[in-house]
């Protein structure tokens, strides 16, 4: 049985991959050289030629178990079909797809001896665009200004004032996301009367609070995916 992780957590794993990936920099081997088994010559007409993808989009192909347990392998050592299909456990179908998908995106590579090799460089480009196009995190504000944006935007429990400025107003946002217990799935309806509790417009607030990733949704149900933790 796969149990799938929740979004905040394949974005640390994704961190986690790239800082290695950085600390382990890879050498371009000669061509008379020998080469280690994940760096097999490559017939490059299957790469998407300057192939970009965002650690969300990572975060999609590692949406099916599948695609998971392939790239594991890939991590891992490269490998051909059958190798693949021995290590991941994956039935034939499932395995062609997963490929096929991989490929499409551009994450992966076949040789001409049909090794397949996952194209790690990939990884350390997401993890860069994400780093830039963040702002600052929840939690970074200092604990007394935190009090005091706090302190001006809700009072008597309700919500007076949304900050513009995007650092105070992930303050707020993280005080908010506090109604949520983290693992609890909460359907639509049930998140709006927790909101509406700060402010009628709980369109505005959910739309922000998912954007913000202080929540994850499908399907209508969300769930607690940021934010900070009562250590306490």
């Amino acid at each position: 049985m796969h149990c799938p992780l929740p979004l905040s957590q394949w974005r640390t794993f994704l961190s986690l991959l790239a800082a290695r990936l950085i600390a382990e920099p890879f050498e371009p081997t000669s061509a008379d050289s020998s080469q280690p088994a994940n760096r097999l010559p490559l017939d490059r007409r299957s790469c998407q030629t300057g192939a970009v993808i965002t650690a969300d989009k990572l975060i999609g192909l590692m949406a099916e178990p599948a695609r998971r347990r392939l790239i594991a392998a890939l991590i891992l050592s490269a490998g051909d079909f059958e190798d693949l299909a021995t290590r991941t456990g994956l039935e034939a179908r499932e395995l062609v797809d997963a490929l096929d998908r991989l490929r499409t995106a551009g994450l992966i590579e076949e040789g001409s001896d049909g090794t397949v090799v996952l194209l790690e460089e990939l990884f350390k480009t997401a993890a860069r665009i994400g780093a830039e196009r963040s702002g600052p995190a929840p939690g970074t504000e200092p604990a007394d200004d935190a009090s005091r944006i706090l302190a001006t935007s809700i009072v008597n429990g309700r919500l007076v004032h949304l900050p513009r400025k995007r650092s105070k107003r992930l303050v707020v946002l993280d005080h908010l996301a506090q109604e949520f217990e983290p693992g609890v799935h909460y359907p639509e309806r049930d998140l709006n009367r927790r909101l509406r509790k700060f402010d009628d417009d709980v369109a505005t607030l959910r739309r922000y609070l998912v954007d913000e990733r202080f929540l994850d949704r499908a399907e209508g149900v969300y769930w607690r995916s940021g934010g900070s933790v009562d250590d306490g």
